[in-house]
């Protein structure tokens, strides 16, 4: 081969221009190896993930494998960033703001609220904590399958207000025959609404006509809640959550603020 062939040849250019490039990327990298320990909680981590995936702990080769998969894993990720490979990328952006998000709450923790800022907060926002109307009951039903339904019913009443066991009477029902506290919404979505009509106003402890789009039934209130603004002890879970959900964004907030102002925005 002539000297001026070998110049020539692609293969040669393809070498001389990878050998520059490594060059220049290791004239701009630090010089020196790359610190990279393994922190005890990730070490802690990979091992414990081992243990759910698997249901056993990791031998200390396994371990070993662990600790190196994660290594590399590290490598490719710093040397992604200092690519600049995150940039651009929707989902990196936004797992970003999340962890952002995350390490804020960290920063200022919001603390257990006392009752009393609770009961303001329920005072405050106390329509968003009305408590329905609702109503425990119990029924003897007579089918629309059988003729004059409602002559069977009122001849049940009949017998209930002598002292007949209602364990004992009406034809089976595809719904519960009793019912502890029920919103009357939830009654009226089950039984229709004349049905929750009567339940709505007729007298504890008396027996009295219901219709429903299954037949008439015989219905006896057992007891009655008219419902309306909550006490804190009713209503303490969800207050509690929705108090300390308020505080979050308000941290979030007031952080987003001083970093508008840092950026002078």
């Amino acid at each position: 081969m002539t000297q001026q062939s070998w110049v020539r040849e692609p293969v040669l250019h393809f070498a001389i221009l990878g050998a520059l490039i490594f060059g220049i990327d290791a004239a701009l990298s630090p010089s020196g190896g790359i610190e990279l320990r393994v922190p005890d909680a990730t070490r802690a981590a990979l091992i414990s993930d081992f243990e759910r995936r698997t249901g056993k702990a990791p031998g200390t080769a396994e371990t070993g494998v662990l600790v190196d998969h994660w290594i590399d894993e590290e490598l490719l990720f710093r040397e992604g960033r200092r690519l600049g490979l995150e940039r651009g990328d929707p989902i990196v952006r936004r797992r970003v703001i999340q962890r952002m998000k995350a390490l804020q709450r960290t920063m200022y923790p919001v603390e257990i609220p006392s009752d009393a800022s609770l009961e303001a907060w329920l005072r405050a926002q106390g329509d968003r904590y009305e408590l329905p109307p609702r109503a425990a009951f119990e029924h003897v039903f007579a089918s629309g399958r059988h003729r004059d339904p409602k002559v069977r019913a009122e001849a049940h009443r009949v017998a209930l207000n002598t002292g007949a066991d209602p364990t004992k009477m009406g034809d089976p029902f595809p719904h519960a025959r009793s019912a502890g506290l029920t919103e009357l919404q939830s009654i009226e979505r089950t039984y229709g609404p004349p049905f929750a009509e009567v339940v709505s106003r007729a007298s504890v402890g008396k027996w009295n006509l219901a219709p429903s789009e299954f037949g008439w039934h015989v219905v006896r209130v057992l007891e009655r809640e008219s419902g309306g603004t909550a006490a804190l002890d009713d209503v303490r879970e969800v207050v509690e959550q929705d108090w300390m959900a308020e505080q979050e964004r308000l941290v979030e907030e007031e952080a987003l603020r001083g970093l508008r102002e840092k950026a002078g925005l």
